[in-house]
């Protein structure tokens, strides 16, 4: 059975190297923070402003703070040939899979306490033993009362190969 090793969360500062394949989304991030401001607000954060090779390895998900939960507003397509879904309209407590629902909740319910980025590495294994790791990032997007109403995600697609798809049993484009 495919299952998750022990994830780990690096707060990200200036000082964090991210790969090529996120700083970009994170510097756009950083330059919308306004100074003082744990982050920008979610109205001055646009998709089609991020480089558009992350946009299909993106997610964005709405905030629902009691209970706490997560609302897929945006799921790229990347993801989802990833996967082998689309989640967009699902809450993370209705995601089918456990092991996805309960690291994806972490994750997010971690950047929410948070109320800072986050690089993310979560180790997986395969049925047949394979080991991957997935690697993303976590930006917390805040409303005009201060509070995180949304959370940007996206995957450092540069470190995706076959057994992360087989993680998922899917394989590389399709869905």
């Amino acid at each position: 059975m495919p299952s998750h090793g022990t994830p780990s969360t690096t707060e990200l500062t200036a000082s964090v190297a991210l790969p090529d394949s996120l700083s970009h989304a994170y510097g756009y991030w950083t330059k919308l923070t306004p100074p003082d401001a744990k982050g920008p607000l979610f109205g001055d954060f646009h998709l089609d402003e991020l480089e558009p090779q992350i946009v299909p390895w993106s997610v964005l998900v709405d905030v629902i703070p009691d209970p706490l939960d997560f609302k897929y507003r945006f799921w790229g397509t990347e993801r989802s040939k990833l996967i082998g879904a689309e989640l967009t309209g699902l809450t993370t407590s209705a995601i089918p899979t456990t092991v996805m629902r309960e690291a994806n909740f972490r994750e997010y319910a971690d950047v929410f306490a948070r109320a800072k980025p986050l690089l993310c590495h979560t180790p997986v294994t395969t049925k047949s033993g394979r080991h991957a790791i997935f690697q993303s990032i976590r930006l917390p997007l805040f409303d005009d009362k201060d509070r995180i109403s949304r959370i940007f995600s996206a995957i450092n697609y540069n470190r995706i190969d076959e057994a992360n798809y087989e993680f998922y049993g899917t394989k590389t484009g399709t869905y």
